[in-house]
């Protein structure tokens, strides 16, 4: 925090960033972070949440407290792959998250990834189906919240 004070006084931010593979996971850190971060009324962004990190009690209280993004991980709708991928996350997880983000007023993007090992014409489905299905609360078209990226 003495970093994001110095930051604000010397460079006057007012947006801050956040990426972590992991943001959130540790609970009573994102805690502490909410309750410092939400006085100094700066607007975020974090990158990096999981899926299985956040509830819609959470989420309200990071938009309280300045949160303006918040990206997941969601990566495929095929429960096969979120296997392969060792995920260690559900396919309702991931849809309950991106309808508390979306009705909490937070940005998000959909980020999916095709061509993982395992990868077919069923698993594509299953990512189509879902896309649809983790989409439909949307304000605008889902072409506008999606990112689909292939494996390398």
């Amino acid at each position: 925090m003495d970093n994001v004070r110095h930051l604000i006084d010397q460079h006057n931010v007012g947006f801050l960033s956040f990426g972590d593979e992991n943001f959130g996971s540790d609970r009573k850190k994102l805690d502490e972070l909410i309750e410092h971060i939400k006085p100094l009324d700066l607007l975020y962004k974090v990158s990096g949440v999981r899926v299985a990190s956040v509830d819609k009690d959470l989420i309200q209280r990071m938009k309280d407290s300045g949160c303006v993004g918040m990206y997941y991980g969601m990566e495929t709708g095929s429960s096969k792959i979120l296997q392969v991928m060792e995920k260690n996350a559900t396919l309702e997880q991931n849809i309950d998250a991106a309808r508390w983000t979306f009705e909490a007023g937070i940005y998000t993007v959909i980020q999916m990834v095709l061509g993982m090992p395992g990868e077919d014409q069923q698993t594509i489905a299953e990512t189509s189906e879902f896309i649809q299905k983790v989409t439909e609360y949307l304000p605008e078209p889902p072409s506008k919240r999606l990112s689909i990226n292939y494996i390398q």
